[in-house]
């Protein structure tokens, strides 16, 4: 998780902004041979609140998020723009994430559907499955394509 990562950093740094123009994400998940993918790709993102800087007597820094906002692509094809809210001093390491999804062609999810479960999806299309909201706590809780 991010907080965990910037938690370590063990000396005071604050950035203001950090920009990742062109950049691309691949999530893999694994249980056969093969692992499936998810790729994220012609990644755009600004990400503020970066801060190791710790108050007397704190384990997290004072700053309370690191905050990326940015604009994507979903395997090549389906447009997204994501938000996502890091709380540094979450006891749990929770975030909240909302995204705009654009057109999905559901094949598109072959690469990871299909490695994970005997599934191969033909055709479809999710028309602007709009937006997802996540909050990682003790439990998981979604609310997909809404």
């Amino acid at each position: 998780m991010p907080q965990q990562m910037v938690n370590r950093i063990n000396f005071p740094m604050e950035i203001d902004t950090i920009i990742l123009k062109n950049g691309e994400a691949v999530y893999e998940e694994q249980i056969g041979n093969e692992p499936g993918r998810v790729i994220f790709n012609n990644m755009d993102m600004l990400i503020t609140g970066f801060n190791t800087i710790k108050s007397r007597n704190q384990k997290t820094p004072v700053q309370s998020a690191l905050n990326v906002h940015g604009t994507t692509f979903l395997m090549g094809t389906a447009p997204v723009e994501a938000w996502f809210w890091f709380p540094l001093d979450h006891p749990r390491d929770s975030f909240n994430f909302k995204a705009n999804v654009g057109v999905l062609n559901m094949r598109d999810l072959n690469p990871i559907v299909s490695k994970l479960i005997p599934v191969f999806i033909n055709s479809g299309e999710a028309e602007k499955p709009g937006y997802t909201t996540f909050t990682r706590t003790q439990t998981i809780q979604r609310d997909l394509w809404t």
